[in-house]
């Protein structure tokens, strides 16, 4: 085992016992101009916790300065010993800046300032296109992509766009079919966290997510938002071609109207190949070949294969029913 690693192990048992002295909060959230370590941690570091790709250049790898330096775990090559510190910290787990608010570690003197900037609220980096406002630089230049249209990171195989590595690593799993989030109460895996995490809730049955106007509950905030345009009035989202407004902008409204101007029949039935323009389309077909009909009448139990058909039944016999029993009575 080389010293620099057998030097990080030791600073890792030291550091359950004693954690890093902190200056008071003000002096570690204060907007200055980084010093020469945190702009090197800048470059090899936070790309990396915001999701970026911390890899050296293709050049870098394949032509090597004469006096790189190299980790001696994973065999990545630096240029500079301060960079390979700061790398080693990856395999030793040491993180030596804690938070004197909620406790964090990080590993980093960077990423620990502007996690500070979570208890403060203080944003310092500024758009120069717009109003918003951010914690750190690389937020504000992933937000600037936005209105300069950048997006430097493409899909090998689609040949797709994104602003940032972490998007277009996510959209890698489109093709891949990974699914890393997996439910712990059912079967069922997601491609993204915060998908599972919305899951979940139909188990734990969590709704967080409250209307001010009904006090109706959700499970979702996108689900909140689009309720409260039922109330607003709001439809900001408005079909390119005939001018239909619609208040979400999901497969359910928007993108299966815009299949009637495109002709799109996604959905194809296995069994005699009709295509449909939405999944429950299909799915109400199938009950064809099936002989399934899954809407039973609750007074008289007959059952239906479309919803539309129960509806239809209750009102012109059981309503009917009803008027003549009143009549008698």
């Amino acid at each position: 085992m080389s010293f620099l690693l057998s030097y990080f192990l030791h600073i890792k048992e030291e550091q359950e016992e004693v954690k890093i002295k902190q200056e008071p909060l003000q002096d570690f959230i204060r907007v200055c101009v980084k010093s020469e370590e945190e702009e090197e941690e800048e470059e090899e570091i936070l790309k990396d916790e915001s999701g970026e790709d911390t890899d050296p250049e293709p050049e870098l790898e394949e032509h090597p300065e004469p006096n790189t330096l190299k980790c001696p775990v994973c065999n990545k090559s630096f240029e500079k010993k301060r960079n390979l510190r700061n790398h080693m910290k990856v395999h030793t787990g040491v993180k030596p800046y804690s938070c004197s608010v909620c406790g964090k570690d990080f590993a980093y003197l960077l990423t620990f300032k502007a996690h500070m900037r979570i208890h403060t609220g203080e944003k310092p980096f500024k758009c120069s296109f717009c109003t918003m406002e951010f914690a750190t630089d690389y937020l504000l230049k992933v937000h600037t992509r936005a209105h300069t249209g950048e997006e430097p990171f493409r899909c090998s195989v689609c040949a797709k766009e994104y602003t940032t590595d972490n998007l277009l690593k996510i959209h890698m799993r489109t093709h891949t079919g990974e699914r890393p989030f997996s439910c712990s109460f059912c079967s069922k895996s997601f491609m993204l966290n915060s998908s599972l995490r919305n899951h979940l809730r139909i188990h734990t049955g969590e709704r967080p997510f409250r209307c001010s106007v009904c006090e109706k509950d959700f499970t979702e905030k996108g689900h909140l938002i689009a309720h409260m345009r039922t109330h607003t009035g709001e439809r900001p989202f408005k079909c390119s071609t005939c001018d239909k407004e619609f208040n979400v902008q999901c497969s359910s409204n928007l993108k299966i109207h815009m299949r009637i101007h495109t002709g799109e029949r996604p959905f194809r039935c296995s069994v005699c190949n009709s295509d449909f323009p939405q999944k429950s389309s299909l799915k109400r077909h199938m009950t064809i070949h099936t002989g399934e009909k899954p809407f039973p009448c609750p007074v008289c139990a007959k059952e239906f294969r479309v919803k539309g058909d129960l509806q239809v039944h209750m009102k012109r016999i059981h309503k009917s029913q009803k008027q003549t029993k009143k009549k008698k009575a």
